[in-house]
């Protein structure tokens, strides 16, 4: 039986940069609970015009036979919007501006899954910002979309710890189904307009970096603790980015280690920082193959 409520989704819930296997979990929990998911508007601008996540998107759309409207500016459909009178928008990493005309169509408003504990971390990269700072805790906020970023009122959070060995990949996936899971536990009470929203305290709010493709570069004037968590952070994208005897590689895996000495040395490929030693464990190499630290020892160095 459909939920007597209707709604709009909003994203293609990529939930940070670079990544593309989230799965969807918000989208499809919606449908799994039956609510009426009367249109899907999608943002095809971000990274390449037909990966894979975009796709599976249409897939969903398709299989559901919900309307999929892929505008360049929301404000092309508001009257599309309007005439399909929902109650409510779900928003998860739409990556555009939403106007406040087209927040005003829905009755309550738009909904916002946020991944981290607002008012930390508003902005665009709060998982990688999260690895970036080594915090042992983060979470996602339930919120209600206002113009400003990330300063609507919050509906509910949830939190998890974190190991301090997350990647970007890991993490994203955890918050995105924590996400999903919150919402569905949250939505009943927003839509009956029962729920307990609290404004954020302006005071501790804190923003997450724009990252910029330089910021893959890694600097071994840095702590070896930190330049591990960059490869941790900057997976996917911008990537984590050095030379080593001469060659260009990508680092993908790598941990903080002891002072090599003698053999161990000539068999790992281990980087003095400031302070510390970063053992590379796995990486990109030239030719584009992933390849071991210890592969790569053996075959490129001269």
């Amino acid at each position: 039986m459909s939920k007597s409520k209707k709604l709009v989704f909003f994203g293609n819930e990529r939930l940070s940069t670079g990544l593309s296997s989230v799965g969807m979990p918000t989208l499809k929990a919606l449908l799994s609970e039956s609510y009426d998911i009367t249109a899907i508007v999608a943002n095809y601008s971000e990274g390449k015009s037909r990966n894979t996540h975009q796709l599976e998107i249409a897939e969903v759309a398709k299989r559901h036979n919900i309307p999929l409207l892929l505008p360049s500016n929301p404000l092309e459909i508001s009257e599309q919007l309007s005439s399909y009178k929902a109650d409510a928008a779900i928003l998860v990493a739409y990556g555009k501006i939403i106007p406040d005309s087209i927040i005003d169509i829905f009755p309550r408003g738009i909904i916002n899954i946020h991944p981290s504990l607002l008012p930390k971390y508003r902005g665009s990269t709060p998982i990688e910002t999260a690895i970036l700072d080594g915090v042992s805790e983060t979470g996602v906020s339930i919120m209600k979309l206002v113009r400003r970023m990330d300063a609507g009122l919050v509906f509910a959070q949830a939190r998890i710890n974190l190991s301090g060995n997350e990647s970007k990949q890991e993490l994203a996936d955890k918050l995105s189904s924590l996400g999903a899971e919150t919402l569905i536990k949250t939505l009943p009470s927003i839509l009956d307009g029962s729920a307990n929203a609290k404004s954020q305290d302006e005071k501790r709010a804190t923003y997450s970096k724009i990252l910029k493709k330089e910021d893959g570069i890694l600097d071994w004037a840095k702590p070896a603790r930190q330049l591990e968590r960059e490869v941790r952070a900057y997976a996917g994208w911008p990537r984590s980015v050095t030379r080593v005897f001469g060659y260009k590689i990508i680092v993908t895996k790598a941990h903080e280690t002891n002072a090599p000495a003698g053999k161990e040395k000539d068999e790992m490929l281990i980087v003095r920082a400031n302070p510390g030693w970063l053992q590379i464990v796995e990486l990109i190499a030239p030719s584009g193959r992933t390849v071991s630290g210890a592969d790569f020892v053996r075959g490129y160095r001269k």
